[in-house]
């Protein structure tokens, strides 16, 4: 029973990882859950003065596949994702953790979506300043504190917490 248990929070974790990475490539790096440390972002090109970009736009919340047209999302391509889960009470399936996803934005991007489905968000940064998000159905939809230039790597964290819900998901 505990072994079957066991099973069913790893897939619960799986399902959300998968919700949250939808149509793009995991590589999950273990890390330890004491304390969480801080993020190097390393610029493709030799920093320069801020300046205000004038000509972002919003990624589109889909790639536009023809079976799952809202999978996905456009404007950046990610380069790789950290997961750091911490189940806090293995009986109610409740767990604390963070995603980090390294990406190159592929135009001036205003704001951009993930694919996020359940638990309760406690933080987002961009380039480790807070941003705004707003969330609707599957979207999340993040707005940087600067816009994000093309051709740049930035770096996305967010934290969230809670237990997994039972999902039917248009995929499977």
């Amino acid at each position: 029973m505990k072994k079957q248990k066991n099973m069913q929070i790893f897939f619960a974790a799986l399902s959300v990882a998968f919700s949250i990475l939808a149509c793009n490539t995991l590589i999950a790096t273990p890390t330890a859950p004491t304390e969480i440390p801080a993020l190097e972002i390393t610029p493709s090109a030799e920093p320069a003065e801020p300046t205000e970009i004038t000509d972002a736009n919003a990624g589109t919340d889909g790639v536009g596949d023809s079976l799952y047209p809202n999978f996905g999302n456009g404007g950046y391509n990610v380069e790789h994702y950290t997961l750091d889960i911490t189940v806090n009470d293995i009986s109610t399936s409740d767990l604390t953790a963070v995603t980090t996803i390294t990406a190159n934005a592929e135009q001036n991007l205003s704001s951009f979506n993930l694919d996020f489905l359940g638990f309760e968000i406690t933080d987002i940064s961009v380039n480790n300043k807070p941003a705004e998000y707003a969330r609707n159905g599957q979207e999340l939809t993040i707005i940087p504190a600067q816009a994000l230039v093309a051709n740049e790597n930035f770096v996305v964290t967010v934290q969230y917490n809670g237990s997994p819900e039972e999902m039917n998901s248009v995929a499977l």
